[in-house]
């Protein structure tokens, strides 16, 4: 099994077989995903960030895919899997840290299409000098990848905390309902 393909269709069996086979978090491999997952994530947001460089955009947008790259991985594998965890114990889930780790990794592989489809675009947007058409998402592409995402999420929560499918929505409404309600603080 190949779980960075099952997870796409199969992800049950794909988090059952990556916890026979102890891939819960203790492997190199999930720092590459990680990795590779926090390198597509900067694109969605990158535009604020690039435009503000304007003398030095090709200087600015490197050093903003990295930035933003090391913050990504910093919250994803560290800060949210924390909080999932902890909320995760509140609700009576049986989960490691490293397991809620290996959750979040893999239920956003869907997100990679962004990083591909940029990779696509980046010819076409060198022959063009226009940077947005590497930063484009269409609203389609956005809603199936963020649909494969919670799908993914709720599954791993609650196989790995051993609690149903509603407490593993519980799980992630309210920790997004958190979040959001601080970055509306953050923002007034």
């Amino acid at each position: 099994m190949r779980p960075f393909l099952s997870i796409w269709t199969k992800p049950l069996e794909t988090f059952k077989y990556l916890n026979i086979r102890g891939l819960n978090g203790k492997g190199i491999n999930i720092n590459y995903l990680f990795a590779l997952i926090s390198l597509s994530l900067p694109f969605k947001n990158l535009t604020d960030a690039y435009m503000h460089i304007d003398p030095f955009k090709t200087i600015g947008f490197i050093f903003s895919i990295i930035l933003l790259a090391l913050l990504s991985v910093v919250s994803l594998k560290y800060i949210l899997s924390y909080f999932f965890w902890q909320f995760g114990k509140i609700l009576n889930g049986k989960a490691t840290l490293a397991e809620i780790q290996l959750v979040l990794a893999y239920s956003a592989i869907p997100n990679i299409i962004h990083l591909v489809i940029a990779l696509i675009f980046i010819i076409p947007a060198i022959q063009t000098g226009n940077i947005n058409t590497i930063l484009h998402q269409h609203p389609i592409t956005f809603i199936v990848i963020w649909l494969f995402t919670i799908r993914n999420l709720i599954i791993g929560l609650s196989y790995f905390n051993k609690y149903s499918y509603g407490y593993a929505i519980l799980n992630i409404v309210i920790l997004g309902a958190i979040f959001e309600a601080i970055s509306l603080m953050i923002k007034h």
